[in-house]
């Protein structure tokens, strides 16, 4: 069928995320506390995860949901996280059935688009209502958004694969000319 163009604000309502202070984060999980999301999870690896006291049910995110960096990084978009995010984060609450993995696909390609919303300051950051009024275009049905989100699945996953080849080679190349000029 046909692609429909919406508005982004006609696909989500946006959901800010939690405050929480730094002293109140604990690095060790606890009894009734849940992982806290915050802008470097989604920038460096390797960085210890955070812990709050659980706020409640109705600020959880599981691995299907979208949540975008409003302050800062703007417009990088997060997937895949279960747990509560940052106040500097926001979530996007689908309106209608879809498939997030597809959107996430697409709102990660027009994140270049969405930081030039932003303007320039000290601190980007996200107006919602100037990001609903982006356009998108998307597939009628929920098994084509799925067929799509699929297909470019299985190209991040060889891409990965492929990275650490390379990654491999320059390793034993690296072995290689240490053996041929040693210090």
């Amino acid at each position: 069928g046909e692609w429909e163009e919406k508005n982004i604000n006609d696909c989500f309502e946006f959901k800010q995320g939690v405050q929480c202070p730094v002293d109140l984060q604990a690095l060790q999980k606890k009894d009734g506390y849940i992982r806290f999301i915050r802008i470097i999870d989604l920038t460096q690896s390797g960085e210890p995860p955070r812990y709050i006291a659980d706020p409640g049910l109705a600020h959880h995110i599981c691995k299907e949901d979208l949540f975008m960096v409003r302050y800062g990084s703007p417009g990088l978009v997060g997937y895949g996280y279960e747990g509560i995010i940052a106040n500097n984060l926001f979530r996007l609450l689908p309106k209608f059935d879809m498939c997030t993995k597809f959107f996430k696909d697409i709102l990660t390609a027009l994140h270049k688009n969405i930081a030039a919303l932003c303007g320039i300051g000290a601190l980007p950051a996200i107006n919602f209502s100037t990001l609903g009024l982006l356009r998108i275009s998307l597939p009628p049905t929920i098994a084509e958004q799925q067929k799509i989100a699929d297909c470019l699945s299985t190209l991040d996953d060889q891409i990965a694969a492929e990275t650490e080849k390379l990654t491999a080679l320059k390793e034993h190349k690296k072995g290689l000319m240490q053996q041929l000029f040693p210090q």
